[in-house]
């Protein structure tokens, strides 16, 4: 059955009750009187108070705006939060339809990178046990981010809807395991991120990329 994805306009919300601030589009094309957003557009969100980006997630038609990849419905806005709150549209005029053929193509792409990226990082392992999958890292302290100390962390796979992951666990369940994270991580506040290793993996398919953290940096806002 085609899926059907609506593009994202300024002043758009959030799941999260986000708004869409500015846009990148090189041209000039309105909809309704507002501009058509881009991938790489801000977004602030009032849940985390930060200001976000848009980044893409799923199926779409090969279609720019002068180079700039357009924003769709359910796309991500990748701020503070935990889950990434997904883009809502709010017109229904202008969409892309995705037909069947396109979106087997796209899950045979997914699937061919899931064993790509699985075979790579196997082998990158056997060849060096310090070699990690790619994480989106952040080390906060328990002053500069609403009181909560620890991590945020999300596979790239998970961030970017690549490799077939988000078929398999939920967006809601990604910030389930992340939320118990970080439950732990309180007992932890006085302690360096050399010991952090005691923590046991919620998931087999998780590896915690901060071990690799100095801990040095541990009083440092840190993005790796």
């Amino acid at each position: 059955m085609p899926l059907t994805r609506y593009y994202i306009l300024e002043n758009d919300t959030t799941t999260a009750g986000g708004i869409v601030q500015t846009t990148t589009n090189p041209t000039i094309f309105n909809i309704s009187g507002k501009k058509q957003s881009c991938i790489g557009d801000d977004v602030w969100c009032p849940a985390c108070q930060s200001m976000g980006k848009i980044v893409p997630t799923g199926p779409r038609l090969s279609f720019s705006l002068g180079g700039a990849m357009p924003a769709l419905n359910d796309d991500l806005c990748l701020c503070k939060c935990n889950p990434p709150p997904k883009l809502v549209h709010s017109q229904t005029s202008f969409k892309e339809i995705i037909d069947d053929n396109r979106l087997a193509q796209y899950q045979k792409a997914r699937e061919q990178y899931r064993q790509s990226k699985l075979q790579n990082n196997f082998a990158n392992t056997q060849a060096n046990d310090d070699e990690l999958p790619k994480f989106t890292v952040h080390f906060r302290r328990d002053d500069n981010y609403q009181g909560r100390y620890g991590f945020d962390w999300l596979r790239d796979e998970y961030v970017y809807d690549v490799g077939g992951e988000q078929s398999q666990i939920s967006i809601a369940e990604q910030g389930t395991l992340i939320s118990a994270f970080i439950k732990q991580y309180t007992t932890y506040q006085n302690k360096p991120v050399s010991v952090i290793d005691e923590f046991a993996s919620i998931r087999a398919d998780y590896i915690p990329a901060w071990l690799n953290i100095p801990t040095e940096l541990k009083n440092y806002h840190t993005t790796t």
